[in-house]
């Protein structure tokens, strides 16, 4: 995962961005904290609301920030998010942790309403990564009142969503965003041990952003 995110950068924008224009990113899914140091290397005027479920993960995100001293630019959100707030369940899969339905087996785990909580303030930079979650935020039709200027999305083909990413840079488009696709995986072992069909990363930038000038 570290070497994922510091050497591979999915996280770096394929479009210069202004470092010091981005104030404000929201991270839904954080993992155990690469991608929240990653951003406050990169944007380092800006502040970071993550959202992670996964206690343990919670856990050494926090232990991340006091060795790097920068917890103070950072709001820990210790729940998932969805469309609606409610409680929902969680598979313990370590770095594939993700939601499940209430009658599998998992960790019992808050979910928040994104849009509700997002309203109408800027986000610079909107990260989601959610392991399938994202599809549903994204299709929501809320989602066209969010004001991210800038989003980076780990999309993932599930058995529900065979055509996520078709789907997902279709809805973006339509919403007026420019989709940058920089990566996509198909193999065996994502299959077998995720149950995913594939997984990619992709950019998406409103027309007036992503770019220096």
């Amino acid at each position: 995962m570290a070497r994922e995110v510091f050497v591979e950068e999915p996280y770096r924008s394929p479009r210069p961005l202004d470092r010091s224009s981005v104030k404000r990113v929201v991270d839904v899914g954080a993992n155990v904290g690469y991608s929240i140091l990653y951003f406050l290397r990169e944007y380092p005027q800006a502040t970071i609301d993550a959202f992670e479920p996964h206690p343990l993960h919670c856990a050494q995100i926090e232990s991340h920030l006091r060795v790097n001293c920068d917890s103070q630019r950072v709001h820990l959100h210790p729940v998932a998010v969805g469309s609606k707030a409610g409680c929902s369940k969680l598979s313990d899969a370590g770095v594939g942790s993700h939601l499940v339905s209430s009658s599998a087996a998992g960790l019992t785990v808050k979910v928040v309403n994104f849009f509700a909580w997002a309203g109408a303030s800027e986000i610079d930079l909107l990260k989601l990564d959610c392991e399938g979650a994202e599809y549903d935020l994204v299709m929501d039709e809320r989602f066209r009142t969010l004001r991210a200027k800038t989003i980076v999305l780990e999309w993932h083909a599930t058995e529900s969503h065979p055509e996520a990413e078709r789907d997902i840079l279709t809805r973006l488009e339509s919403l007026g965003f420019e989709v940058v696709p920089i990566s996509r995986a198909n193999n065996e072992v994502l299959r077998r041990h995720f149950g995913l069909h594939a997984v990619g990363v992709a950019w998406a930038y409103r027309p007036e952003e992503g770019r220096c000038e």
